[in-house]
C-alpha cells in the first residue's frame, strides 16, 4: 500500500510507513487551505486596486495635454505641420534660385553646375547640402554664388494655404525664405527681395538733334533814316597834307 503522505509504497497491512512513519491507517490526510490575508474591506491582498489604475491613467494624460498645449503656445500650430523635404525638392529649390538669377543675366545659364544634395548636420539640424558651382565672372552672381552650397532643411513648415515656407541658406551665408506647394517639388516663389543679383540697370542712349542757330558774330552796320549827318570841307583825313572833304554820321 502507500503512504498517503510521502507516496512511499508499503508492505500491505503496515501500520506505518517505512519511510516518513506516517500512520497508515489514520485515513487519507486533506490538504489544508491557507486563508489569504484580507484588508478590511472584504477583499483579498491579491486583487489590483483598480482606483490606483485609473489615477496613473489621468495623470498620463493631463501631463500629454499640457505638453500639447505649451508647445502650441510657444510655437503656433505650425509646430504639427511639418512637411518633408525631399531630395528632388531641394534640386528643384537651387535649380529655381539659379533661374532666376540668370534670368537677370542671360548668357550665364551655362556657367552654373549644380551637384547632387546629401545630408549634412548643420548648428544640430538635418540639412540638404546642395552643391552650387559659378565658372561664370560676373562679380555680382560671384559675390552670391562663390563656390559653395545651398543649404536646404529637410522639413518645411506648412501653413494655412498649404504652402511650405523654407529658410534656405545661400553659398555666401545669406539667407533666404522661399514657398512651395509640395515637398519643394511645385512652383517655387521667393518670398524674401533683395537677396540674389538683380538685374543691372539699363542703360538708355538718347539722340538729340542740335539745331544751332547761327548768330552772326560780325553783323552790318545799319543806320536808321533818322541818323544825324555833317558834312565839311578842308580836313585832312589821311593826314597827307591835303584836306578833303567829309561827312561825319551820328
Amino acid at each position: 500500500m502507500f503512504c498517503p503522505k510521502c507516496g512511499t509504497q508499503n508492505q500491505k497491512n503496515a501500520q506505518f510507513c517505512e519511510s516518513c512513519g506516517y500512520r497508515m491507517d489514520s485515513g487519507v490526510e486533506k490538504p489544508v487551505k491557507r486563508p489569504y490575508a484580507q484588508n478590511s474591506s472584504g477583499h483579498s491582498s491579491n486583487d489590483k486596486n483598480p482606483v490606483s489604475g485609473t489615477v496613473f491613467i489621468l495623470i498620463g494624460v493631463i501631463i500629454l495635454l499640457v505638453s500639447v498645449f505649451g508647445a502650441y503656445i510657444i510655437f503656433g500650430t505650425d509646430v504639427f505641420a511639418q512637411e518633408a523635404i525631399s531630395e528632388e525638392g531641394a534640386v528643384n529649390i537651387v535649380n529655381n534660385i539659379v533661374n532666376n538669377t540668370t534670368n537677370n543675366y542671360p548668357g550665364e545659364a551655362k556657367n552654373f553646375v549644380v551637384s547632387k544634395p546629401t545630408k549634412v548636420k548643420q548648428n544640430g539640424k538635418t540639412v540638404w547640402q546642395v552643391p552650387v558651382k559659378y565658372i561664370g565672372t560676373n562679380p555680382n552672381i560671384a559675390s552670391v554664388f562663390n563656390g559653395k552650397s545651398v543649404f536646404i532643411p529637410t522639413r518645411g513648415t506648412k501653413d494655412a494655404n498649404g504652402q511650405i515656407q523654407v529658410t534656405l541658406t545661400l553659398p555666401n551665408g545669406a539667407t533666404i525664405d522661399i514657398s512651395s506647394n509640395t515637398q519643394g517639388v511645385g512652383t517655387i516663389v521667393i518670398v524674401t527681395p533683395g537677396v540674389l543679383p538683380e538685374a543691372p540697370p539699363t542703360t538708355e542712349t538718347t539722340t538729340a538733334t542740335e539745331t544751332a542757330t547761327q548768330t552772326p558774330t560780325q553783323g552790318t552796320e545799319t543806320k536808321s533814316s533818322s541818323a544825324h549827318k555833317e558834312t565839311g570841307i578842308d580836313y585832312d583825313v589821311d593826314g597827307d597834307g591835303t584836306t578833303e572833304d567829309w561827312e561825319l554820321v551820328y
